[in-house]
């Protein structure tokens, strides 16, 4: 009758059937004869028919409700490696494909083998595609898991705990096109998948791939470079083709920008990959020299490239050809680091530039090269912009040679200058051991004599005190000086004796 059937329908509940067998643990008859079962349906369902689809469903949901101790004693069948390797098998090629993740779980376990928590994820996500994904992708995650299983089945002969099934499953499915999920997922690439992790898999297995490549760029977008370089050098021994692109990609041209581009450039990221910098790793920091726009970037840059174990002569000089006055700008400035110019390179063409900003670094970098500072001081002081011309004249504040004391007299007198500019050169020749400059500072200071042909002082100004300095400070031994000194020291304007009173 009606209650009979209703009995019987909830006798053949799966869920019931799985406390059942649970329930049986020990006799490993049953367990054959349990199995024997299993094996006939997943015959049956390999072969197909109109009611397959619901047997399929119930034979997933017995297998899912069974607890891992009683998939596993099922599996491993008192050891018999061939009825096991044909259960898997058959159940792989016929059940469904979420009972099929659990029974290859099992059966891992059962033989000894390893599987990853990633690879399980991977295969519980294909098998999810199978089952829930848009039409056009379900047929064929479904025979891709199936096949993939089988050639992991297959490679559990071997004694590397990350057989070539299991590599190849991972890159499968790492490189698996566009699918969806229930209409949630559009892609792969929208996808929270975490970026890290995809680099550790690939690590893993040592096998790269495109969504590597785009983890990477994440990751040293996201500011974690450091993360990912604590990654590859804690990766395994496999990994060591993987770790050897991860680096490579982080030292070329895009992904040194991508590291520096910006205020939050990752310098200690930087710092740690410079090791295995390549001539076209240093090339990529003197174009990011030329182009960033932040100057502490700029500035951090030069420390580097300025004690890079690497001969950069030969970049810098190819750069100096470029006709932008920034690039050559910049390049001079690393030159003036360096000390140095590379073979070849002549600084003419820039101490004569358009553009100030580029002379102005020339003459920086002839200060610094022996023998060439008398040359660099008097091309300052020729050019006639005050920006050079100060900065020739701060080169001679203790000591003016002879062979500039023409040059600096001549700004001393120049009625156009600035004040600072004509004070600076006033006290340059108050440290000038040679006659010449006694002159320029005399007439600086002497206004014609009086009546009595006795000399007279100058009206104050900074510039006359300055020049009374200058003779006090160095010149008592000349008459003409010590004379004009003499008045000075008499005179009844206090800031003109204190002037006299300077020593040098």
């Amino acid at each position: 009758d009606a209650d009979d059937l209703g009995a019987d329908a909830a006798r053949l509940e799966p869920t019931v059937i799985a406390r059942a067998i649970d329930a049986r643990a020990g006799p490993a008859a049953y367990d054959q004869v349990i199995v024997g079962y299993l094996l006939q349906i997943s015959r049956e369902l390999r072969a197909g028919g109109a009611d397959m689809a619901a047997l399929r469903r119930r034979t997933a949901r017995l297998i899912s409700a069974l607890s891992p101790e009683t998939l596993r004693r099922l599996v491993e069948m008192g050891g018999d490696l061939a009825q096991r390797r044909a259960f898997v098998l058959d159940a792989a090629q016929g059940m469904a494909v979420d009972a099929v993740v659990d029974i290859v779980r099992a059966a891992a376990d059962a033989s000894g083998q390893t599987i990853s928590h990633g690879l399980v994820r991977m295969l519980s996500k294909l098998a999810a595609h199978a089952e829930f994904g848009a039409s056009r992708t379900r047929p064929l995650a479904d025979a891709a898991l199936r096949e993939q299983v089988g050639e992991l089945l297959a490679g559990w002969q071997l004694a590397d705990p990350n057989p070539t099934g299991y590599t190849a499953v991972l890159q499968h499915v790492a490189v698996a096109p566009a699918v969806h999920l229930g209409g949630a997922l559009a892609t792969i690439e929208d996808a929270p998948l975490d970026p890290l992790r995809i680099v550790q898999m690939s690590l893993e297995v040592g096998e790269p791939g495109p969504m590597v490549d785009r983890a990477l760029d994440t990751l040293v977008h996201d500011g974690r470079a450091s993360v990912l370089l604590d990654a590859v050098d804690d990766a395994p021994e496999p990994a060591g083709p993987v770790a050897a692109r991860i680096r490579s990609r982080l030292i070329d041209r895009d992904g040194l920008r991508a590291l520096l581009d910006g205020p939050t450039a990752d310098f200690a990221a930087l710092d740690r990959l410079e090791p295995q910098f390549t001539e076209a790793s240093y090339a990529a920091m003197l174009d990011l020299l030329v182009t960033s726009e932040h100057r502490i970037v700029r500035r951090r840059l030069l420390e580097r490239l300025a004690v890079a174990p690497v001969e950069l002569g030969p970049l810098i000089a190819a750069r100096l050809a470029d006709p932008r006055w920034f690039v050559r700008r910049n390049m001079l400035v690393l030159l003036e680091r360096l000390g140095r110019l590379p073979a070849g390179v002549s600084l003419a063409p820039f101490l004569t530039h358009a553009d100030v900003r580029v002379r102005h670094e020339a003459i920086r970098v002839q200060l610094r090269l022996p023998g060439e500072r008398e040359a660099a001081v008097r091309a300052a002081l020729a050019d006639g912009h005050p920006r050079l011309v100060h900065r020739g004249l701060v080169e001679v504040q203790h000591h003016c040679p002879a062979t500039l004391v023409h040059d600096v007299a001549g700004v001393a007198l120049d009625l156009h200058a600035s004040e600072e500019i004509r004070d600076l050169a006033i006290r340059a020749l108050g440290h000038c051991p040679d006659r010449q400059a006694v002159e320029p500072l005399l007439s600086l200071v002497a206004r014609g004599r009086t009546l009595l042909g006795r000399p007279r002082l100058a009206a104050r100004t900074p510039l006359m005190l300055a020049a009374v300095s200058a003779l006090a400070g160095a010149w008592r031994s000349d008459p003409r000086a010590d004379a004009l000194v003499r008045l000075a020291e008499s005179s009844n304007d206090p800031d003109v004796r204190r002037a006299a009173a300077a020593e040098r």
